[in-house]
């Protein structure tokens, strides 16, 4: 008989949800989801300002991005801004607000990786990124993702 739960895709899913719920719990009352987390880091680390290449680096699709982008923007936590290359474009860039609240939350996002990276040895860390690696090479939506 069939058991979901001994799935690989079901205990990849579960163990990415509780990292993820650990940390939206901390973004929360910041009124930041992880998308939106993942989108401000991206812009100000990364210098990743074209919508579709914050949708492509993340593996989601475009309206995703648009729909982020749209509530951080209310949020006034982004600037859209005509694009210098592209005369239709608009990249993004994060305001004032939105470094202060990356600083603010940067400590916890280090300290949710290691609540999970400290469950594992060292190696067994590095050998649980090359098997992911392993399993997301050649796939269609690949991505080189946070």
């Amino acid at each position: 008989m069939y058991q979901i739960k001994e799935g690989l895709g079901f205990q990849l899913s579960y163990a990415a949800r509780l990292i993820e719920r650990r940390f939206e719990e901390v973004l929360s009352p910041h009124k930041l989801t992880r998308l939106m987390w993942c989108t401000l880091v991206m812009v100000d680390h990364y210098a990743i300002t074209k919508p579709s290449d914050m949708a492509d680096y993340l593996g989601v699709d475009r309206t995703a991005i648009s729909r982020v982008l749209r509530s951080l923007e209310k949020a006034g936590l982004i600037d859209r801004v005509k694009s210098e290359d592209d005369g239709r474009g608009r990249d993004v860039f994060v305001t004032g607000e939105a470094r202060a609240k990356l600083a603010a939350l940067m400590p916890h996002a280090g300290e949710t990786a290691r609540h999970f990276s400290s469950k594992l040895s060292e190696a067994e860390e590095q050998e649980l990124k090359r098997l992911l690696a392993k399993l997301s090479s050649g796939e269609a939506r690949e991505t080189s993702g946070i």
